[in-house]
Order: structure tokens, then C-alpha cells, then sequence
């Protein structure tokens, strides 16, 4: 249809005469015009004497930096977008990606190195496949934002303490609110965790925090405290021992150190909670899927060590727990514990030497005035 419309609108215009008066004539070399428009003029004819033949630009040779540079970022474009590097090895640029990717991981917490050593709590858990380590975030007061925790506890488990013949629950913790930066927190933990573990011997049931009995007393009283003191101070001398109110908080997270389930195949996490209360676990796995939170305040109770003069106390025993009572009470039974196997040199490598304090010489009056 549009050959027909063109047909019928400028089908009587002819082509304009050659040489129009505008254009002038053509120049030499391209013969007669042809009738109408005819085919093309044919190209340039032969270039003048002296100018070798037309040829095609040549295409760059080799270049020793061009060729040095593309090794040094993985090879070529194509390479490099598909992972590969120079001869099919990988560190390319989509391998770095990939790479990148896989580093992150607050269980593997983000940006780690695969090729770096690991650090001190992951040796331990490599050389014994039993324990499990777990992350618990908690704020305090209950009315800050559950977004942002600024209670960092590192709990390292062992399911199979040798106590008396049988295996028991025992577990080693660590724990920090200092500063509103939980990476900052997390290696104040692991620095405190790992110092403990070298000094303990892990070996001996003692060492561990443990969970007293189900008929044990709930009140510490004071000869308690008073036993405990004198037993403390028969290893340790010129020591204080006490036990201070419990730190309160509420769990909103946790996750497992370096990703791998517990020895029952359980979120280490949810598995300690839920041995420290019974059923609190199964609530705490709930909360964490619907984004919410588990209101229920848990207290952190400590048995520290002192000497007169020492920057930082040594922890003897730790409880854990949902009211204050079985948290105090927890924590004097596994100092009761750990007070068995304390030793000087391990108060020493734990909390560092004590500088004894300078006296200060008396400074002589002056006479009174005559």
C-alpha cells in the first residue's frame, strides 16, 4: 500500500537532469551519468604516484606491561567475570567476590579470613569436637530497644564434665558491658574467655561452673560467704571474696560461635537456655522466628576474688538464671567448686602480678613559731 500511495502522489516527478545548475559538473574520473540515479558512482580510483597500496590498519602487537597487568588482575575481562584466573587458576574478580561472600557470618561473624589462624576459643573447640561456644546478646534496662543490645556474654559448654563416675553439665563464661559497640564487647569476651581457659585445668570437673542440685538451699547466708573465704584465702592469701548483687538483663539473640550445631544437633544457644531454665529454649527459638521477644529477666550473678591493689578481680564462680535467689546460689556452688583447684600461680596468669602499695612516709611538722 505505501509503494501505491508514493506511486500516486510523486510517481509524474522524474529525477532531476544531471548537472544540475546548483552541483556544476561532475569532477574527472567518474564517466557519464547515468540515466536517472542509476547505480553508485564507483569509489576513488588508484592513489597518486608515490603513495604505497591502501592497507588496513594493523592491529596492536604484544606489550610486555599490557601482558604484566592483565596477570596481576587475574587475566582477561572474561576470565576474571566467570572466577577464573591465567590459566584456568582461580583469584580472579569474581572469585574475590565469592570469596567475600563467604567470609561473613555474630557465628562467624562477619569479614572473616578462612586462610588466617584460627583464634584461642576456636582452637579449643577444634581440639575438643564436644564443646560448643555460643553468642548471648541481652539488654539492660528492659526499656531499651532490643536492636540495640549492650550485654555481650561468650558461654563455652561442655555436655560431658567426669564428675564422680558420671557426665555432667558444665561451662566456662565470659562476659562484657563495655561500650555500645558489640564488636568492641565480643573481643573483650573472647580476650577473658580464652585468658580463663589457659589458666583452668579443664581436665577436673572443679574447674567447671556447674549446676548445684535440685534440693540445694536457694540462700547464700553469711558463714557461707565466711567458709568460702577462708578456703579461698588458704590458697590465695591477702584476698577478699565476695558476691555482688546479680546483673540483670533480658536475652534478645544468640547464635553459635563458629556455626556448628551442639553435640545433640541443638542451636547451642537455645540448647543453654534451655538447660538453664527449662523451657525458656523453646520460647527463645519461637521469639527469635517472629522477630519478637522473650520478656523474662535473667540475672548473672559472680563469686570474685580480690587482692588489694588488683585492676580486675578473678571470677571464681558463675550462676546463671531467671531469678535472683538460684543465680547467687549458683554462683557460690561452682565457686565452692573451683576454690578446690585454685591455685596462686593461676590467680597470677588469670588477673596479672599485684603491686603492693607505696607507703607513704610521715612528713615532719614544722616547730611552732617561738
Amino acid at each position: 500500500p505505501h509503494a501505491a500511495h508514493y506511486q500516486a502522489h510523486y510517481g509524474s516527478y522524474g529525477a532531476p537532469p544531471y548537472g544540475h545548475p546548483g552541483y556544476g559538473q561532475p569532477p574527472p574520473g567518474y564517466g557519464q551519468p547515468p540515466h536517472g540515479y542509476g547505480p553508485p558512482p564507483p569509489g576513488y580510483g588508484p592513489p597518486p604516484g608515490g603513495y604505497p597500496p591502501h592497507m588496513a590498519p594493523p592491529g596492536r602487537g604484544p606489550s610486555p606491561r599490557r601482558d604484566r597487568d592483565r596477570g596481576a588482575r587475574g587475566g582477561d575481562r572474561r576470565d576474571r567475570d566467570k572466577g577464573r584466573g591465567p590459566a584456568g587458576e582461580k583469584g580472579g574478580k569474581g572469585d574475590s567476590r565469592k570469596n567475600n561472600r563467604d567470609g561473613g557470618g555474630k557465628g562467624g561473624r562477619k569479614g572473616d579470613d578462612r586462610s588466617a589462624p584460627p583464634s584461642g576459643v576456636q582452637q579449643w573447640l577444634n581440639v575438643r569436637p564436644e564443646w560448643s561456644a555460643c553468642w548471648l546478646e541481652g539488654i539492660d534496662p528492659p526499656r531499651r530497644l532490643a536492636t540495640t543490645p549492650n550485654v555481650t556474654m561468650l558461654v563455652l559448654t561442655n555436655p560431658k564434665v567426669k564428675n564422680s563416675g558420671s557426665e555432667d553439665f558444665g561451662f566456662v563464661l565470659a562476659h562484657s558491658r563495655l561500650g555500645n559497640k558489640k564488636k568492641d564487647r565480643e573481643k573483650e569476651c573472647a580476650k577473658d574467655l580464652v585468658t580463663l581457659l589457659d589458666a583452668l585445668p579443664l581436665d577436673d570437673a572443679k574447674a567447671w561452673c556447674q549446676l548445684p542440685d535440685a534440693a540445694a538451699k536457694q540462700e547464700v547466708e553469711s558463714a557461707d560467704m565466711e567458709r568460702l573465704t577462708a578456703a579461698v584465702q588458704s590458697k590465695v592469701p591477702k584476698t577478699t571474696v565476695e558476691l555482688p548483687e546479680p546483673l540483670a538483663c533480658v536475652m534478645v539473640s544468640g547464635a553459635s560461635y563458629d556455626g556448628r550445631p551442639s553435640s545433640n544437633g541443638a542451636e547451642p544457644d537455645v540448647a543453654l537456655l534451655d538447660r538453664l531454665d527449662p523451657g525458656f529454649g523453646e520460647l527463645f527459638r519461637e521469639a527469635r522466628r517472629v522477630s519478637g521477644l522473650v520478656r523474662k529477666q535473667w540475672s548473672l550473678a559472680m563469686v570474685t576474688v580480690r587482692k588489694e591493689g588488683a585492676v580486675q578481680p578473678f571470677i571464681l564462680g558463675v550462676g546463671l538464671a531467671t531469678d535472683r535467689a538460684s543465680a547467687r546460689a549458683r554462683a557460690f556452688h561452682s565457686a565452692e567448686l573451683r576454690a578446690q583447684v585454685l591455685t596462686e600461680a593461676m590467680y597470677v596468669k588469670v588477673v596479672g602480678e599485684t603491686k603492693a602499695p607505696t607507703e607513704t612516709a610521715p612528713q615532719a611538722t614544722p616547730a611552732p613559731a617561738p
